[in-house]
């Protein structure tokens, strides 16, 4: 298992869990992931491939020139990827389509996080199997609280930047004059500040082993992105059987969150959806028809059948 740095660029410092993995054999390439040398970080993974026995390969994405140069070394039937981009972020074929279609061209299989990113692999032309693995990996969760508390709190976790329609949700909050708790950091946090009011708090960065309290502590998540390739927070919502308000937009919608089920779906660009759904999750009847299918025990199962798909199709590569 090869990381190129330590932590994820745009993650909690202990997101990725490395120090969990310690009885698995690892390297890390870099000690950081924002301006780290490629020049160092590819020469160390040629001296790696070149000293060990790797009978296969599983790219995490396409972005970094690391995820390219490791390709050179593998032989496309051994060579399969990790794809979390989705259809909604594409529209028509550019340059970048074209490039994401050359690298897709080495590759004999995908794990997609879900039906849109499925639908991606097929836009793009790729011929190879497509398994569905509905996730992005293996969550570092906590201990799940059983409680018949009704909050009347909402929560908001990720990065804050322009894509994940803040400003919208402030709006409502500000309107409606409901606690939502905002968690994350990003270019936006003054902006956004500047216009909350006083119902709306920001947290900034919370340690992810931390993290299960907050989602435990609220009424729903609310994730209203007008582009998010999954929305991995809204999987941790679940885990901690708390309900999410999700936008279309979002991978994860027809993956894990399903709307009327255990999540109420809306379309990024309505503020009146936002405003319904949120009351429809203070509606108690409603909201406990919800939670009652949020259950730890669905992601758990997602994760043996993930583990299971990803060992068994690199033991028929061997």
């Amino acid at each position: 298992m090869l990381f190129i740095s330590e932590n994820e660029r745009r993650r909690n410092q202990d997101f990725l869990g490395i120090e969990m993995i310690s009885g698995f054999d690892h390297d890390i390439l870099s000690k950081k992931y924002n301006g780290r040398n490629p020049f160092s970080t590819c020469k160390k993974l040629f001296r790696l491939i070149k000293s060990n026995t790797y009978s296969s390969l599983i790219l995490g994405e396409w972005v970094s020139v690391e995820y390219w140069f490791t390709q050179l070394f593998f032989k496309k039937r051994h060579t399969s990827m990790m794809l979390e981009s989705s259809i909604d972020s594409i529209n028509g074929i550019g340059p970048k389509e074209l490039v994401k279609k050359v690298f897709l061209s080495q590759v004999s299989k995908i794990y997609a996080n879900g039906r849109k990113h499925a639908d991606l692999a097929r836009y793009l032309g790729f011929k190879g199997e497509i398994l569905d693995v509905k996730g992005l990996g293996i969550i570092n969760y906590g201990k799940v609280e059983k409680s018949n508390r009704r909050s009347k709190d909402f929560l908001y976790v990720g990065r804050l930047s322009e894509e994940k329609n803040l400003n919208m949700l402030i709006d409502v909050f500000n309107e409606l004059a409901l606690v939502l708790k905002i968690i994350g950091e990003g270019p936006l946090r003054k902006t956004l500040q500047s216009k909350a009011g006083e119902t709306i708090e920001f947290l900034g960065y919370i340690a992810n082993k931390k993290m299960g309290s907050y989602f435990q502590s609220v009424r729903a998540l609310i994730l209203p992105s007008i582009h998010e390739p999954y929305g991995l927070v809204a999987e941790e919502a679940l885990y901690y059987e708390t309900p999410s308000i999700v936008s279309s937009a979002c991978g994860i919608e027809n993956t894990l969150c399903f709307d009327g089920v255990n999540s109420i779906v809306i379309n990024s660009r309505s503020k009146i959806e936002l405003k319904n759904a949120v009351s429809r999750m203070l509606d108690d009847d409603h909201y406990d028809l919800i939670k009652e299918n949020c259950k730890s025990e669905v992601i758990l199962e997602k994760n043996r059948q993930m583990v299971n798909t990803y060992c068994s199709t690199i033991e028929a590569t061997r």
